[in-house]
């Protein structure tokens, strides 16, 4: 599978923030895919409205495009610029983010005019081509922070109890019930969300977070610059712990955002235990899986962030043994973490290793965890990150936290 690029992860970071709209300057082909994505990743149920039924949306909301043709390259885009601007203006009262597809991007046409001519400086702004050579997870950071310092955001006075979530893309395996989880967490801790920055939360809730206590980064590959930005800009701290993967994980975690806050981490650890309890007891129950499980060979395809806590988790709760662990982008922290913790086993060799013609369990992107089902190269493919072939999930299945340990767990015991 071709990984997401830069561009699809700046496109997807705008459209996840609700009252923010990309203007994709390109032709209609750019356009087409990320429509249906973003339709179904924010599940939209007006998408379709009958004011949609004007140019440049052609009846559908998402990613209003400029439809540039061969004579927009020769002649240049503008026009189509400020007019798909002045469109939008009338049809929906939102912020607008123009984004060039990477063909529009050599035309260089000047979209700050557009954007004065259209009479929308107040609402309007373009985002620099640059970031689509950069990696998916790096340009959807990058994206997020950028448009926070559009908003003119201004420091509120700290209220206690009060943080907000960055770095969790709404890319996410099931991100929404993911996000239900991590809030879920949070408030048995008597902590509240005030946004989910870049995870589904508005232009204006986002203003209005800016008095939170803390915010919690959950993957430093999609936060780092965001978190940077409010860091030194909003003077809000970051939490930063692993992700809630697995139960040791999500109990490390519990534990060191209840001591930064100096909160009850117990109602929140109750719920681990009790999540734990019913799943020992259902690996416990059957002893034919349960001693297969132990020396089953795993391959984990992920970012830093979820490779360390699932590789930590599946070695030392279910004695599984890693075949290959590959990086999708980089995390000093998490990479570094996981060399040292496979090296101090005498599992080095696995980091980077390439793929074995058979593995008990591939955990990586949904189309190849169901390619390699398929072929039979694994007993399971299990699918944990974008692109997932599950695109309107209805039972929960997210990675992270007690709910997520349940799917992984129960996609490899029923695996066996």
């Amino acid at each position: 599978m071709i990984a997401p690029d830069g561009f699809a992860g700046t496109l997807i970071a705008i459209e996840s923030i609700d009252g923010v709209k990309v203007l994709l300057n390109g032709p209609a082909g750019c356009r087409n895919r990320f429509m249906v994505l973003m339709r179904q990743l924010m599940r939209d149920i007006d998408h379709d409205s009958e004011r949609y039924n004007v140019p440049y949306f052609k009846g559908q909301g998402r990613v209003p495009c400029t439809y540039i043709d061969e004579q927009d390259f020769i002649n240049g885009g503008y026009p189509k610029i400020r007019d798909a601007l002045e469109v939008i203006r009338d049809v929906e009262d939102c912020h607008i983010v123009i984004l060039d597809s990477p063909g529009a991007s050599l035309i260089g046409d000047d979209h700050s005019k557009a954007i004065t001519d259209a009479g929308m400086d107040e609402r309007a702004f373009s985002i620099s081509s640059h970031y689509m050579s950069d990696t998916f997870e790096r340009s959807y950071d990058r994206t997020v922070a950028t448009i926070l310092k559009h908003m003119g955001l201004k420091r509120g006075e700290p209220r206690k109890g009060k943080v907000n979530i960055i770095g969790y893309p709404v890319s996410e395996k099931d991100w929404l019930h993911g996000l239900g989880e991590i809030r879920s967490l949070l408030n048995k801790m008597g902590l509240e969300i005030g946004a989910a920055i870049g995870a589904g939360s508005s232009w204006d809730s986002i203003r209005d977070s800016m008095d939170a206590e803390a915010n919690i980064l959950i993957y430093p590959e999609f936060g780092r610059m965001t978190s940077e930005f409010l860091e030194s800009e909003m003077s809000i701290p970051t939490i930063r712990a692993v992700a809630p993967i697995g139960f040791d994980s999500t109990r490390e975690w519990i534990g060191v955002i209840a001591s930064a806050l100096d909160v009850d981490p117990g109602p929140a650890m109750d719920h681990l235990r009790s999540v734990m309890r019913d799943v020992t007891t259902a690996i416990a129950s059957d002893k034919g899986r349960s001693k297969n499980l132990r020396g089953m060979t795993f391959d984990i395809e992920a970012i830093p962030s979820i490779a360390f806590p699932l590789t930590r988790w599946l070695i030392e709760y279910l004695g599984m043994v890693p075949s290959a662990v590959r990086f999708t982008s980089s995390d000093m922290g998490s990479e570094e973490h996981l060399r040292e913790y496979l090296e101090a086993r005498g599992l080095s060799p696995v980091i980077n290793a390439p793929r074995l013609l058979y593995t008990d369990i591939v955990l990586t992107n949904g189309h190849d965890a169901l390619s390699l089902e398929e072929e039979r190269r694994c007993g399971a493919g299990i699918d944990i990150s974008f692109p997932s072939v599950k695109e309107i999930p209805i039972l929960p299945e997210p990675i992270v936290g007690p709910l997520g340990a349940m799917y992984i767990v129960d996609r490899i015991l029923n695996s066996i």
